[in-house]
């Protein structure tokens, strides 16, 4: 029994190093997973990095007030229960120290 077992985690920033690694974390304590992210073809290449039937992606910008809805079958049709984000302003993902 994992501690996220049937919850649905959306992770802005999905297609992301980050937002692949928390997804591999939720999965593996039991959760589905919603990817959130601008690029629809890193989306897919991480949805089948992640090889698993409890992750399903959109691409959107949250950054926006209006954008897709969800699909309306799969992982995601759940009410989300948690969110992480590890979306960046494209401002700040240019920026280097």
């Amino acid at each position: 029994m994992g501690l996220l077992d049937d919850r649905v985690c959306v992770i802005t920033g999905g297609a992301g190093s980050l937002g692949v690694a928390s997804a591999r974390l939720f999965l593996d304590e039991g959760a589905k997973v919603m990817l959130v992210d601008l690029d629809a073809a890193a989306l897919a290449r991480s949805v089948a990095d992640l090889a698993s039937p409890n992750v399903d992606a959109v691409a959107a910008d949250v950054s926006q007030a209006t954008g897709r809805a969800p699909p309306s079958s799969g992982p995601s049709r759940a009410s989300a229960r948690s969110m992480c984000s590890s979306a960046t302003p494209a401002t700040r993902a240019q920026w280097s120290p």
